[in-house]
């Protein structure tokens, strides 16, 4: 079965960045964000799925670029409720929105 180009490169990606967070030592805490439509032809080698499964290192899966900005930073983006005037969720990145935006 030959593997895509696309999903070869993905492969290798996410193979090479496992290759440098192992040499500099596995924290438990490393890993990479794929969209969730390519977990289904997912193929890395043995030392990054045994790692995965040890929970050494990390294939996290996002829907959309919100579910990413959740996993880097730990805060919800939140949604603009626009139904309520466009107010902002407190707890979440929806606060900070404007800031960044100036």
């Amino acid at each position: 079965m030959e593997i895509s180009s696309h999903r070869w490169r993905q492969r290798k990606k996410i193979e090479g960045f496992f290759d440098i967070c192992n040499l500099n030592g596995l924290t438990g805490e490393q890993g990479v964000i794929i969209p969730r439509t390519n977990i289904a032809h997912l193929m890395v080698n043995e030392n990054v799925r045994l790692s995965v499964l040890e929970g050494r290192f990390h294939i996290w899966v996002a829907d959309h670029v919100n579910h990413v900005m959740t996993l880097l930073t730990g805060i919800p983006m939140g949604k603009l409720n626009t139904k309520k005037n466009n107010t902002r969720p407190i707890a979440s990145m929806q606060p900070l929105l404007p800031e960044l935006n100036r």
